[in-house]
């Protein structure tokens, strides 16, 4: 049967409140074998949501409803026939990424995430990698603070880099160090951070990262996939210090393969999140103080988007930084940076006017890895 027909009989199920349990049961035996896995487990979650001792909390049957309603369309149509139990942990943040692209408006999108926190639980106890979903692309919540940022200041990170300098694991402080770097300097996801491998490193004249999709996002043609050119981005000294580490790895591994980030006797295991990326959300969380929201390893990312994109209009309107307050302090503004980022992104031929235009929104989402600059408009854009 096709899987819309299913999701919407569970529609018209669940309008008749009594029975509601039973009648779902009977859905799923009744398809046995026919189901997608997404479809399959739509349906085992709400029946999970109105038994009697759900640790969620019971609802009705008309609750239900909009629960899976809310769900199910996008979901199904993006997960198709994948086994979720399959999925690691970016596969599950491209599903839902691209599920929440599918939302209309913003208060459905809130609602959607919230409905979507509560089905991931679901997927967790059923053995599914957890996910923050706070720390997704178009991540919105229904309370005071819709989305999840802070802005990074330049002096932030240098205070950043100095509370490192202390650490006496060489190795382990270098690799806090670069993990931050990059999330800052050049937009990398956690994910993406900690699966960054040796090869995607593409060495001098003109040095790049490779940012590969999740498996999710490369069946899905996804825009993850992405080209960060190091030079223009990248300060001399930090550059220096990420190639300088990349080539430590090639001696240490004796080759290419295997992950920027993993101990040299396991070179394919990569370093957890208490090693790699809670240090650095520690520490900056220090440096920047608990005001308002609370430090995230995301808000690097933010930050880079909102830097990249002010350095791409002051590059072909300098008059805009005249005045500017004291936290406007990124590297990416210094006038050789512009010149830098220019040559990289926008090359000239002689006698052609400079003006600001919607190419600088399209190449910061390039850059960002989203599939149109509506996602990086609508949640990271914030000065």
């Amino acid at each position: 049967k096709s899987q819309m027909l299913v999701a919407r009989n569970v529609c018209k199920l669940l309008g008749n409140k009594r029975g509601a349990i039973e009648r779902l049961k009977e859905v799923l035996k009744e398809n046995e074998g026919g189901l997608w896995p997404i479809t399959h487990a739509l349906i085992s979650w709400t029946i999970w949501r109105l038994e009697p001792g759900c640790p969620s909390g019971v609802i009705k049957a008309s609750s239900a409803e909009t629960y899976f309603r809310t769900l199910a369309l996008h979901l199904i149509y993006e997960a198709e026939d994948l086994d979720l139990l399959d999925l690691e942990v970016d596969d599950f943040e491209t599903l839902y990424e691209r599920a929440a692209e599918r939302v209309d408006t913003e208060a459905r999108r809130a609602y959607f995430w919230g409905r979507l926190r509560d089905f991931h639980d679901f997927m967790f106890r059923c053995g599914a990698p957890d996910v923050d979903l706070r720390e997704l692309d178009g991540w919105v919540s229904t309370g005071a603070v819709k989305v999840s940022a802070n802005l990074v200041t330049e002096n932030e990170f240098q205070r950043f880099k100095e509370g490192l300098n202390a650490e006496t694991d060489r190795d382990a402080g270098t690799m806090v160090f670069l993990a931050g770097m990059l999330a800052y300097r050049a937009g990398l996801r956690r994910r993406e951070t900690q699966m960054l491998r040796i090869q995607d490193i593409h060495p001098a004249p003109e040095p790049f990262l490779l940012i590969r999709p999740s498996r999710l996002a490369s069946l899905k043609s996804n825009s993850s996939k992405r080209r960060i050119p190091l030079r223009p981005l990248l300060p001399v000294d930090e550059l220096a210090a990420l190639m300088a580490f990349y080539e430590r790895k090639k001696e240490q591994v004796g080759s290419e393969l295997g992950l920027l980030f993993a101990d040299p006797s396991a070179p394919w295991t990569p370093i957890s999140y208490s090693r790699l990326i809670d240090p650095v959300t520690a520490l900056f969380a220090a440096v920047a103080g608990q005001v308002g929201v609370a430090f995230r390893f995301h808000h690097l990312r933010h930050s880079f988007a909102n830097w990249i994109f002010i350095a791409l209009l002051v590059m072909d309107e300098p008059d805009l930084l005249e005045g500017r307050p004291p936290f406007l302090d990124s590297q990416l503004l210094a006038t050789e940076r512009r010149q830098l980022l220019r040559e990289c992104f926008f090359p000239m031929i002689a006698g052609e006017v400079p003006f600001p235009d919607r190419r600088h929104l399209y190449q910061v989402a390039a850059l960002m890895g989203h599939l149109s600059p509506t996602t990086t408009c609508q949640s990271y854009f914030h000065l």
